[in-house]
């Protein structure tokens, strides 16, 4: 819990900076996520507290120059790894994209199913009714659920719906126990 308020706060600190200096910090941040991510050997080296400082700051350097990444990012990345927080950059660059998405009047989701692909008219459905009923652009990701019997489950921000034959059962298990 801790660590997600901190990421917050470094996430809309990060954020104001960037959109003060007209920077594309999402971006730039997503290249410096998608680098970390696509080598375990960085990671480890970055993560692990077998490497020492410095050798973290060599690595990172190299990384940024390779990068091109903007100073306003190498000083933020260089701060973290100085106050020994630089495991939660996924959870701020998460809530970076968070701030992105609300200021563009765009909300993420997921849908979850029983299939292995998105049924792309029960996407469209279902974006059709978030987009009118919350008033903003919906975005939806799928995600297959192994647990759900049939129907689908969607969660946007706070709403959930629950269209699945699991939840419809267990309606019905409590009105048959209620009514004994």
């Amino acid at each position: 819990m801790k660590e997600l308020l901190l990421a917050k706060i470094y996430a809309q600190a990060l954020y104001d900076l960037a959109k003060a200096q007209h920077l594309d910090i999402e971006k730039e941040f997503t290249s410096f996520q998608e680098a970390i991510s696509s080598s375990n050997d960085l990671e480890n080296v970055l993560f692990l507290d077998v490497f020492s400082l410095e050798e973290k700051k060599m690595v990172l350097s190299d990384l940024f120059s390779h990068l091109k990444s903007p100073s306003l990012l190498v000083n933020f990345i260089s701060f973290l790894l100085g106050e020994d927080r630089l495991k939660i950059s996924l959870l701020i660059y998460k809530e970076m994209m968070v701030l992105d998405d609300n200021e563009k009047g765009l909300l993420r989701g997921t849908i979850w199913g029983a299939e292995n692909k998105a049924p792309p008219a029960i996407v469209e459905r279902y974006t059709k009714f978030l987009d009118k009923k919350l008033n903003s652009t919906v975005h939806l990701d799928y995600q297959s659920d192994s647990r759900i019997l049939g129907g689908h489950r969607v969660l946007v921000d706070d709403l959930l719906l629950d269209a699945t034959v699991n939840s419809q059962i267990e309606e019905l298990k409590q009105y048959i126990l209620g009514e004994e």
